[in-house]
């Protein structure tokens, strides 16, 4: 009877992406696919940090806390730098302030 050798694949490598000004602070748009209770969902969320490192790791602590996702059901799509924000709207209608970053 022959011998099956089964193939596993190794853990992804963790990766840091290193900014050309981590000084400043930039708006930075995350694509999420997560898998919840119920099925999988796409998202798309933006956060406000030096570097993209730094804006991932608040995406995953806001999916922990707000969505009860753990780190091994999240999938990062992509993450880009936004080159525009909207001031001062707090969750209003009568917002009218932009501000280019």
């Amino acid at each position: 009877m022959p011998c099956t050798v089964r193939r596993v694949l190794p853990p992804p490598l963790p990766c840091q992406i290193f900014e050309r000004k981590p000084t400043t602070v930039k708006n930075f748009g995350i694509w999420v696919r997560y898998q919840s209770r119920t099925g999988y969902h796409n998202m798309y969320k933006e956060y406000r940090d030096t570097t993209l490192n730094g804006a991932v790791d608040q995406m995953y602590s806001e999916m922990a806390s707000r969505h009860r996702v753990r780190f091994p059901c999240i999938q990062v799509g992509k993450g880009l730098a936004v080159g525009w924000l909207w001031v001062g709207c707090d969750g209003q209608q009568s917002c009218t302030s932009w501000l280019k970053v």
